[in-house]
């Protein structure tokens, strides 16, 4: 479920990113989300990876015009909410601070790399 859907334009041409606030196995034990999380919860990866069930995230990636990502496996922001308020006000801050050029972006794998 989204909470929050905005695509930001950047100042260099084409560039955008989209900023999506989403409800992550919120309420749905058997959501395919709430699955996957407990499986990798009982997989050699641990806990620390891996954010509970039942919560909020908002996370940026890289994004054409219309909002098509090329590839979901990078995330540039990530923040995670307890409840659906504050959910909704991570949103917008993420939206302004993305807007005057203060959110720190930093590339990082959103899922673990495939092992070889």
């Amino acid at each position: 479920m989204y909470v929050g859907y905005s695509i930001v334009a950047g100042w260099w041409p084409t560039t955008y990113r989209l900023v999506c606030t989403l409800a992550l196995a919120q309420g749905f034990p058997d959501a395919p989300s709430a699955v996957l999380t407990r499986k990798f919860k009982d997989s050699s990866l641990g806990e620390k990876n891996v954010a509970s069930a039942g919560h909020y995230e908002t996370r940026v990636f890289r994004c054409d015009s219309n909002g098509w990502t090329k590839t979901r496996e990078y995330v540039w922001f990530k923040r995670q909410y307890a409840d659906l308020e504050s959910a909704r006000a991570g949103h917008g801050e993420t939206v302004h601070l993305l807007v005057s050029g203060m959110l720190p972006l930093r590339r990082e794998r959103l899922y673990p790399a495939p092992e070889a």
